[in-house]
């Protein structure tokens, strides 16, 4: 009787254990379709693993899309580096190119530049050198006047050493003298004013000098006059033969001869 009421005293507290346990269970079984459901986007008949299966397949295809897109992008974006880097080797021949011949335009005008100043400088007087050659021309015909002057010799010879100090001094400025007598004529820096046959002179060539000419830093200034050879007189044949044949005595050479004769007798 002690078991049975102890049995009957003790059921109570079981099955009040056995309630709560049960309380217990459901409470975390709401707990987990709670968590089923946010995860499902509240679809508890979904499968977590198979989503999670789904879910990695699709980052697997989206990975390998992403890595061609981006090897796509990569390539895409080496082309266009090298089509600028080919255009800026392009810019840079051109540009050196340019600056090489600027380089070689200002050495160029920097050369013509000095070329025209040192000409410039060289012909600056040419103006006053040409004033003095007719001063020069007329000394000259005075000294050979004076050289038939016995009594002017003495004057003569003072205005001979003024004569060489005045050519020394211009010749130090570039002046040279052009007296071509016996020389091959030249019409560069020769101006004939006759031609003469002349027996020891060749054809061509210069027999005397009228005028001096004269050359400022090689440059003719004024050409020099002369007198150009036409070479040995030429006779035709009958003149030749007229010249060898025998001369029969003139009449008034016959009388001449006789008389001659008779005072001689």
């Amino acid at each position: 009787m002690n078991e049975n009421c102890s049995t009957q005293d003790n059921t109570e507290p079981c099955c009040s254990k056995t309630s709560s346990k049960s309380e217990t269970a459901e409470t975390v079984l709401d707990a987990v379709k709670k968590i089923v459901e946010q995860e499902t986007g509240g679809d508890p008949q979904q499968n977590p693993v198979e989503e999670s299966q789904s879910d990695s397949a699709k980052s697997a295809d989206e990975v390998e899309s992403e890595v061609e897109d981006k090897s796509t992008d990569q390539e895409n974006l080496y082309k266009h580096f090298a089509d600028e880097l080919k255009k800026a080797q392009e810019d840079v021949e051109k540009y050196k190119e340019a600056h090489l011949r600027a380089v070689a335009d200002l050495d160029n005008f920097r050369k013509r530049t000095q070329r025209d100043k040192d000409e410039i400088r060289k012909f600056a007087n040419t103006g006053l050198i040409e004033d003095f050659l007719p001063v020069l021309d007329n000394l000259a015909l005075g000294l050979t006047a004076a050289e038939n002057q016995p009594e002017a010799k003495n004057i003569a010879e003072g205005f001979v050493l003024v004569s060489h100090q005045l050519k020394d001094v211009l010749k130090r400025n570039g002046l040279q003298e052009v007296n071509p007598e016996g020389e091959r004529f030249d019409p560069n820096h020769h101006e004939s004013v006759a031609h003469q046959t002349h027996d020891s002179i060749a054809e061509d060539h210069i027999i005397s000098v009228v005028r001096i000419g004269y050359l400022l830093n090689d440059r003719l200034l004024r050409p020099a006059t002369v007198v150009v050879s036409s070479g040995p007189e030429v006779t035709t044949k009958g003149e030749a033969e007229e010249d060898l044949s025998p001369k029969e005595p003139s009449p008034s050479q016959e009388s001449e001869d006789s008389k001659e004769v008779s005072e001689s007798e």
